[in-house]
């Protein structure tokens, strides 16, 4: 079964963590933090899964540079340990 999450309007960490968690189908018990974040993209789900993270530079804005950096690192440092993982970003 192959998984699509569209990420729009997020404009805090919590808002990220909740639309990822809906569109990926994490369980209730997903710990909306980076090492929970590595571990489902990674472990977790099942079948190809991509993320399309639209206005990524406004949520940047809105986030800050540190929390969006760190996001984007565990969703390239995941991609690169999950063939079957694809990210987008959309300015």
């Amino acid at each position: 079964m192959s998984l699509t999450c569209e990420l729009k309007a997020v404009r805090s960490t919590k808002d990220f963590y909740q639309q990822l968690a809906k569109g990926l189908k994490l369980p209730a018990t997903f710990g909306n933090n980076l090492d929970a974040l590595f571990d489902a993209l990674t472990g977790s789900i099942e079948g190809p899964a991509t993320i399309f993270w639209h206005s990524s530079i406004a949520a940047r804005n809105e986030m800050g540079d540190e929390a969006f950096e760190n996001i984007i690192g565990t969703l390239y440092e995941a991609s690169g340990d999950n063939p079957d993982l694809q990210i987008w970003l959309g300015l």
